[in-house]
């Protein structure tokens, strides 16, 4: 149970870190973050909090969820497993970014996810991609720990990819509380110098 948990942690990880990079570059506002903290708080100023706390939750969740499917496959084969989370993450997120597009638009509490696009459901399908081929890389490792000659290669790259996405995910989390906390700074000193001008 500890390996699911902390897989869907992993894989939550990677999958904010690559909503986070789409957001930055611009191409779509994919904070998932902020949006569903919103939805609880109704406003920005308390929604990176709550929204992280619920997304990491829903991720432990839907780990197990998606551990349980793989492993019916009855297959420790690489290739399946990976692929196979590929197909639930591009089930999931096809579900969630129409979701969204459908219900946010013009009804989301935070004026920014109101105009939520095809962009938003596509970043959205890439993103729970991101995270079911975690999940699948995951279920490989520990799949390969029984062999023998798999499992001193794989032991060695494996501290390697749970580090790198450990720091990915802490790194994306610091990078994007700072830069809610610079706006929030920044439109505070333009409402006093409104209010000092006046």
């Amino acid at each position: 149970m500890l390996f699911m948990i902390s897989l869907g942690f992993i894989a939550s990880l990677l999958m904010i870190g690559f909503m986070h990079l789409i957001t930055i570059s611009g191409i779509a506002n994919a904070n998932m973050i902020q949006a569903i903290g919103g939805l609880v708080t109704r406003e920005r100023k308390s929604s990176f909090k709550i929204g992280l706390m619920i997304y990491f939750l829903a991720g432990i969740l839907f780990s197990i969820g998606y551990q349980q499917i793989l492993s019916q496959l009855q297959s420790s084969s690489p290739a399946v497993l990976i692929f196979a989370g590929i197909f639930l993450g591009f089930a999931h997120g096809l579900i969630v970014g129409f979701a969204i597009v459908i219900e946010a638009v013009g009804r989301h509490p935070l004026p920014e996810f109101r105009n939520a696009g095809f962009s938003v459901a596509i970043a959205h399908i890439l993103g729970h991609m991101v995270y079911g081929v975690s999940i699948g890389a995951g279920l490989t490792w520990q799949f390969a720990k029984s062999d023998a000659v798999i499992n001193n290669i794989v032991q060695s790259n494996g501290i390697i990819y749970l580090l790198s996405a450990l720091v990915i995910g802490l790194l994306s989390i610091f990078v994007i509380g700072t830069r809610e906390r610079l706006k929030q700074g920044v439109a505070a000193s333009a409402l006093q110098k409104t209010s000092t001008d006046q």
